[in-house]
């Protein structure tokens, strides 16, 4: 958040001194958790009162931290909401969570752990992708293809289909006795496709295997391989 701890703290004691003064059980209600501190911010910027607004205030979810199966899915970046665009480097800020601590929330070191342990597995994640994706494209670069099949591949035409050539060399022989003149020509074209096919089935099952080998000799270390069997991974 924009402003300094102190200032947020100074709003925020204004908020709690904010209610009803026949019976504060009726509201407004001062959340202490970020997550309900953030979920109260955007209330405020819908709708809510309406169906439109209703449902889109219930697709809205927040939580401390980053939860399983959250912790799964590909994260995304809002450059409009970062900080360095935001804010003059000289400017002062604050993090929700501290400022929630300071008013009675908890669970502030129970969620640094929960996060620490899951960069981890992350970053362990993360070393074993790169490196099977570079050993994926080394093993690529490796595989050779014999000179009979390269030529194959050169010659190969490229307009007729495995249907196509199907059909027509299986009605070859009866569409030669009425006068055509081209079931030479697909059958050398049809043998062309064939090696090409080959000579690719052949680079990609050579791929996998490499693959498959680099991601068995990468090593994660003891204290990584403990938090991975511990979070269900090995």
């Amino acid at each position: 958040m924009s402003g300094s701890l102190y200032r947020a703290k100074l709003k925020y004691a204004a908020f709690k001194r904010k209610h009803t003064n026949s019976n504060p059980r009726r509201g407004p209600f001062h959340e202490r958790a970020p997550a309900k501190i953030m979920w109260r911010t955007v209330r405020g910027m819908v709708p809510h009162k309406t169906p439109r607004g209703a449902a889109a205030l219930d697709r809205l979810k927040c939580y401390e931290g980053i939860p399983h199966p959250f912790d799964r899915k590909k994260r995304m970046v809002v450059p409009a909401a970062l900080k360095v665009l935001r804010l003059r480097p000289e400017r002062r800020f604050c993090k929700l969570g501290d400022l929630s601590s300071e008013f009675g929330w908890k669970h502030k070191d129970l969620i640094k752990r929960l996060e620490d342990q899951r960069k981890v597995k992350s970053e362990a994640f993360h070393k074993k992708k790169v490196a099977a994706t570079r050993a994926r494209q080394d093993a690529m670069k490796k595989v050779k293809v014999s000179g009979e099949d390269m030529k194959g591949r050169s010659r190969g035409a490229e307009g007729v289909t495995l249907e196509a050539g199907a059909a027509l060399l299986q009605a070859g022989d009866l569409s030669a006795e009425y006068g055509w003149k081209h079931k030479d020509l697909i059958k050398r074209l049809e043998d062309q496709r064939k090696v090409k096919s080959d000579a690719f089935h052949k680079k990609k099952v050579a791929a996998t295997r490499a693959r498959q080998d680099a991601v068995k000799k990468v090593k994660v270390s003891a204290e990584d391989q403990k938090i991975l069997e511990a979070a269900g991974f090995a």
